[in-house]
């Protein structure tokens, strides 16, 4: 995100290769700022969207009237809501923070909550639900993908096919200014590039270093990008109405007994002393039944199984 009085960074899409879907490549431009002057601390990140009861409100103007954009828009806030605690909604006449999702000049969005109105342009080469996603991930927080500080161990920039004036696009970042929120680098990731972005010639341009691996071009949400958009905006609303609780009052002497870890009455204390002897089967965040969905018990195994010990059937 943008440091101190820094005017707020935008990603825009480069019209490139215009007639063909998907092949818009996101640019960033940097304003007046230079390069190191961004920071992006992902956990320190101020230009968050607002609570209201644990889910984070995206508030938005559309001035689309015309399909395919509104069934696309739709199905892209579909895919951000099913999956995070961010919701996106039309805005009110007392909301002075929010989004105009209209077909400006390209597309592009910012970064974060900038304050005010902000725009999220989503012109006619870029009505695709995976395009409109990434521009609301930026909106939401969120930088590119291959602009981690570890990057050059995952992929390859061929310089000499980029396009010239177009370098920085390809910069990456320390981690003295960039979070990557405990994930490991997500080539499924709807924030990373396509193997051919600004090139001159045709040829790639960025190329994944395990070659059984597709970048770029993604439809929605991978599983990583939703855990990143969940761990920012810290939904760890607890799930559900379950509770962890003794129903029968002579728990604590089965406590004093040594009995919670008695194998013959493992189901019996599990049902009736689940408080007193610590056999509580119970989510702790409200997405995990998503997480598990998505696999992410077994792609991030050192986090979500201990938030979701139910989901990822650790009890």
């Amino acid at each position: 995100m943008c440091a101190g009085s820094v005017p707020p960074m935008q990603i825009k899409l480069n019209k490139f290769h215009s007639f063909l879907p998907m092949v818009f490549e996101f640019k960033l431009l940097h304003a007046q700022a230079k390069n190191n002057d961004w920071t992006y601390i992902y956990n320190k990140l101020k230009q968050k969207w607002h609570s209201n009861n644990g889910l984070h409100e995206l508030l938005y103007v559309e001035k689309v009237t015309l399909e395919p954009w509104r069934a696309e828009i739709a199905a892209a806030i579909e895919d951000i809501e099913r999956l995070t605690c961010i919701r996106i909604k039309p805005k009110t006449d007392a909301d002075t923070d929010y989004v105009h999702i209209a077909p400006l000049d390209g597309c592009y969005s910012s970064l974060g909550r900038t304050g005010g109105a902000q725009n999220v342009s989503i012109d006619r080469g870029c009505v695709y639900k995976g395009t409109i996603v990434h521009e609301l991930m930026h909106t939401i927080g969120f930088y590119h993908e291959q602009a981690r500080a570890d990057r050059d161990d995952y992929v390859t920039i061929l310089w000499d096919n980029v396009m010239p004036g177009d370098e920085d696009q390809f910069d990456s970042y320390p981690l003295t200014e960039i979070d990557h929120l405990g994930t490991e680098y997500d080539y499924e990731s709807v924030m990373h590039y396509s193997p051919k972005a600004f090139s001159k010639n045709g040829q790639p341009t960025i190329l994944p270093k395990r070659a059984e691996v597709a970048i770029g071009h993604k439809e929605g949400l991978s599983a990583t990008d939703a855990y990143k958009i969940n761990r920012l905006y810290n939904c760890t609303t607890e799930a559900g109405p379950a509770k962890c609780e003794d129903l029968i009052n002579d728990c604590d002497k089965i406590l004093s007994s040594g009995l919670c870890d008695s194998q013959l009455l493992s189901e019996f204390v599990k049902k009736n002393c689940a408080r007193t002897c610590k056999k509580c089967c119970i989510d702790k965040l409200s997405w995990c039944a998503r997480a598990a969905e998505m696999q992410l018990c077994t792609k991030l195994p050192q986090e979500i199984p201990t938030y979701c010990p139910k989901s990822c059937r650790q009890c």
